[in-house]
């Protein structure tokens, strides 16, 4: 296992680990990972390429493949964290929106947000940017940002916190019995 890895080196699999868990083996991605691109070159010589970012069973690893785990290339990408379906590096392209990193990376169904935050880093100084989803669409990015879509903050109905209220009073009716 090779690359943003916390552990790299050779590793001893069972016949039946999956990819995602050898990597979980090498004590995980580091945070530096592109977690979109995770090659498996097998002792034939045939490569393949996984998003482990996606859900789903990741194949079955074997005696003698190598792993890589590619890293971010902050010269080239972007990259997208919170509320999305698809996070992690995007390839960057002259003239990229915010709004086109979010098609990327797809957003939540139905999520709710007024804005995205920006992170920059200039000369080891980091900066955090609020843009509001209306601008989105004329806030170019830069090779090395990162988008941070919120998650949406959830409260509870009326409806919810009258079922709880209720089902703490049976606990204590109960319990007094």
């Amino acid at each position: 296992m090779e690359g943003a890895v916390v552990q790299p080196g050779a590793l001893e699999v069972a016949q039946t680990t999956r990819l995602r868990d050898a990597v979980q083996l090498a004590g995980g991605a580091t945070d530096q990972a592109n977690l979109k691109k995770v090659r498996v070159i097998r002792a034939n010589g045939v490569e393949s390429v996984h998003d482990l970012t996606k859900l789903g069973p990741t194949p079955v690893v074997e005696p003698g493949d190598s792993i890589f785990v590619e890293p971010i290339d902050r010269t080239k990408q972007i990259v997208v964290k919170g509320a999305v379906r698809s996070p992690g590096a995007i390839d960057h392209k002259p003239g990229m929106t915010i709004q086109d990193a979010l098609k990327q990376a797809e957003p939540f169904e139905g999520l709710q947000v007024d804005s995205v935050s920006v992170v920059k880093e200039v000369n080891g100084i980091t900066s955090t940017e609020e843009v509001l989803m209306k601008d989105i669409h004329a806030v170019a990015l830069q090779p090395g940002e990162t988008v941070v879509v919120a998650y949406q903050r959830s409260s509870f109905s009326d409806r919810e916190i009258i079922t709880i209220l209720a089902i703490a009073i049976l606990i204590l009716i109960l319990v007094r019995k």
